[in-house]
């Protein structure tokens, strides 16, 4: 039944001159298992989508419900959100003590076990990470220790805004090749302005633009339908620009690749038969 949001509606200073309709009638639903991108230009709904997801956020209309249950019913750990800016995620003295604060506050047995094994998980040895300040740690390794705080919670879905923003790329990496590792137990949205290091994680590409839905399906239907995904005001990923491309040039491409090494094979392939 997964994560499912039904004509979502919100509205900023609602009933006054002010008002402005930051969601309307959005519909988005995440299975365990699945990666799911959310896009669009600044200002479409991406972050507000986000909280209300999280139960951050009450709509003023539609409903959100876990696995069939209607928030805020299911346990508030059910789905644990990642921010843009971890640091402002983080305030333990130590990273172990950040990371086991939520398993402390649901009453687990023994925080800090299950705050170890949430930093083995993001690639980080507690021996070495766990008595650090979260303060003196790099961009990527804020971002991981942010991402083993909701491990912790055990939820069910992971919801990220901007996971690869202000990172190098090996940070870029590690948090691709995590939310990898992790997809196969939780289901995942991801938002972002930048969708190119997840392209070959999606299962589903949901474009916002001025709060509603333009445009929802696989990598292949953006190939195939690159009109619908340029309406939210996006350039195409350069992947997908170079496969829509070789298509309106006639290059007869068995499929769509999400990975350079796929689109490099799919061109090979259609130049030795055209």
């Amino acid at each position: 039944m997964g994560l499912s949001a039904a004509d979502i509606a919100v509205a900023y200073n609602r009933g006054t001159v002010a008002e402005q309709r930051a969601l309307d009638g959005v519909s988005v639903q995440v299975e365990r298992g699945e990666v799911v991108l959310v896009v669009g230009v600044t200002g479409s709904g991406k972050s507000t989508l986000l909280k209300v997801l999280a139960g951050l956020l009450a709509p003023g209309e539609g409903s959100v419900t876990i696995d069939g249950s209607p928030l805020p019913h299911p346990p508030a750990s059910a789905v644990g959100i990642v921010f843009q800016n971890p640091e402002r995620q983080l305030f333990g003295e130590t990273v172990l003590e950040d990371v086991a604060f939520g398993p402390r506050m649901l009453g687990a047995p023994r925080p800090l076990e299950v705050a170890e094994r949430a930093l083995s998980r993001v690639g980080l040895d507690p021996e070495a990470f766990g008595a650090r300040s979260p303060f003196s740690l790099s961009g990527g390794e804020a971002r991981r220790v942010a991402i083993a705080g909701v491990l912790a919670l055990g939820a069910d879905y992971l919801l990220f805004d901007e996971p690869t923003v202000g990172l190098d790329g090996s940070g870029r990496r590690a948090v691709v090749d995590l939310i990898r590792r992790e997809r196969q137990e939780h289901g995942v949205v991801v938002v972002t302005h930048h969708p190119d290091p997840f392209l070959a994680l999606a299962d589903r590409i949901v474009a916002l633009r001025d709060g509603r839905v333009v445009f929802s399906g696989s990598v292949e239907d953006v190939v195939r339908a690159p009109g619908r995904y340029e309406a939210t005001g996006l350039r195409l990923p350069e992947l997908l620009w170079i496969q829509v491309e070789a298509l309106r040039r006639g290059a007869p491409l068995k499929g769509v690749g999400s990975t350079p090494e796929e689109v490099g094979r799919l061109l090979l392939d259609a130049r030795r038969r055209s």
